[in-house]
């Protein structure tokens, strides 16, 4: 497939999305409001160009005696098939989780409103990944911005800074059970 390491770790925290504990508007609450599997086709734009669609999958399992979520992210594209599988861990403060990719690599994510974010960076890189369930839909987004920051201006005496995004991979997913 042509999307690289750097698209595949986006998708990945964009999983992070489901932190448990955080009850949404209707009431349920994550991971419950995620749980199923998820289809639907991931759009990647580079700027206003979309470079690749391809269908993306993604299942989460409802937890186990510990507490833990396994969740797979399915890529199809090009002809091949490619499978993430993930464990969602939850963290002593409700809303809060930890997304281990099962390599040595656990990152961190939150549930704010009904989305799970994770922001982590990879290289030169700055990742943010959301993932929100509602019903039978869900949203899946990963942006990603150069870790170059401009000033752009001030307030109160303190600097603002800005980055302009590289690229945004969106996906939204019906719900298939």
């Amino acid at each position: 497939m042509r999307f690289s390491c750097l698209s595949t770790l986006f998708l990945l925290c964009t999983g992070l999305y489901l932190n448990g504990q955080t009850t949404t508007r209707t009431g349920q609450s994550f991971p419950e409001t995620c749980i199923g599997e998820w289809t639907g086709n991931l759009e990647i734009f580079a700027g206003q160009e979309r470079k690749e669609q391809i269908e993306l999958s993604i299942r989460l399992d409802p937890p186990d005696s510990l507490g833990y979520l396994s969740y797979t992210l399915v890529y199809f594209g090009d002809g091949n098939i490619e499978r993430r599988p993930y464990t969602l861990k939850p963290h002593e403060r409700p809303g809060y989780w930890y997304v281990d990719e099962n390599n040595g690599i656990v990152l961190q994510a939150r549930v704010m409103d009904r989305t799970l974010t994770s922001i982590f960076k990879v290289k030169e890189q700055v990742l943010i990944s959301k993932w929100t369930c509602q019903g039978d839909t869900s949203h899946w987004e990963i942006l990603v911005y150069p870790d170059l920051w401009e000033p752009v201006g001030e307030t109160e005496g303190e600097e603002i800074t800005a980055s302009w995004p590289l690229s945004t991979q969106s996906a939204v997913l019906e719900r298939v059970r």
